[in-house]
């Protein structure tokens, strides 16, 4: 991992008319269920994870295709780094947020929603450092807002962004099929992630099947939703820099079979910020964050945040 430590870290912003709507605690009390109000009146969902010890900093996750937050709390037990409160947003149609089930909003819409959540995490400790940890589809969301406004937190996270697809998924037979039917008039085309896709995706047997029970995730996703994430791909752009004004750490799995660790570096290089580290994990796939593997991932990320600190 390369990195340096730096200073003049951008710090939170103030109030944007946010109003904190209830909150609705699970019998375990490890986990807390919120839900906020945006401008717009939708309420949003997530799940806030205590830290372990005196609480020193929070990591905000982003959530990958067509899952929610509430998976993410492994990351607390994962990370050997206490003081960690952890939150993890349901993106609007998600989880148990509001907005229509299924439909991914235009970009513009989720950033301005990760922005009014994410200043209503930092006024609740707006002393403490604010991280951004965006996962997969969340990466490039994560992308996206460092561009627009990374001076609001202290350090940017991006684990396996969608960068480009990997070949063995463009080339599957399944896809082809996929592309071909496109073609057949009043078909409502759909994209299952539950089946082969998820398991090239992950190596972890746990995660797959929690994947595919889960209530709250969907299994499949509308031709809809994905030209919404074509879209953000297409905002971020191609080529020519992308500016963050806050420390970046980039992971992939070298073995990710989901997106192309070419297409991982290819943005690492495009990226221009204060300072910016990157990680491979060896043998991980693309959900780096339940894999075997995994390890290498978290060592690397609970070194870069003591860096930054």
């Amino acid at each position: 991992m390369r990195g340096c430590s730096i200073s003049g870290r951008g710090r939170g912003e103030g109030n944007y008319g946010i109003e904190r709507i209830q909150q609705v605690q699970e019998p375990v009390t490890e986990m807390e269920r919120m839900e906020l109000a945006v401008s717009d009146g939708e309420r949003l969902g997530y799940a806030v994870w205590p830290a372990v010890g005196e609480q020193r900093r929070t990591i905000a996750v982003l959530h990958g295709i067509a899952f929610n937050g509430e998976p993410y709390g492994s990351i607390r037990e994962d990370l050997p780094l206490e003081g960690t409160r952890l939150a993890a947003l349901d993106l609007r149609g998600h989880g148990n947020s509001g907005g229509q089930r299924g439909a991914l909003p235009h970009y513009r819409k989720i950033i301005a929603d990760v922005r009014e959540w994410l200043v209503w995490l930092k006024e609740e400790s707006p002393e403490q450092p604010l991280y951004v940890l965006g996962e997969s589809m969340g990466a490039l969301y994560g992308t996206l807002f460092g561009r627009a406004y990374g001076g609001m937190i202290s350090g940017l996270i991006l684990v396996a962004p969608p960068a480009a697809p990997s070949m063995k998924q463009i080339l599957h037979l399944d896809t082809v099929r996929t592309v071909l039917s496109l073609a057949i008039p009043f078909r409502r085309h759909r994209v299952d992630l539950t089946g082969w896709r998820l398991a090239v995706g992950s190596a972890d047997e746990d995660f797959i099947n929690a994947r595919r029970t889960s209530s709250l995730a969907q299994s499949s996703v509308s031709i809809g939703y994905l030209t919404r994430l074509s879209q953000a791909m297409m905002g971020l752009g191609m080529a020519g820099r992308v500016r963050i004004d806050c420390p970046v750490l980039m992971a992939y799995g070298s073995d990710d079979r989901v997106v192309s660790p070419w297409g991982c570096r290819r943005l690492y290089s495009r990226i221009a910020a204060p300072d910016k580290a990157m990680i491979e994990v060896p043998g991980a796939r693309h959900t780096v964050l339940w894999d075997p593997h995994r390890s290498v991932f978290y060592d690397g990320l609970a070194r870069w945040i003591q860096e930054h600190e």
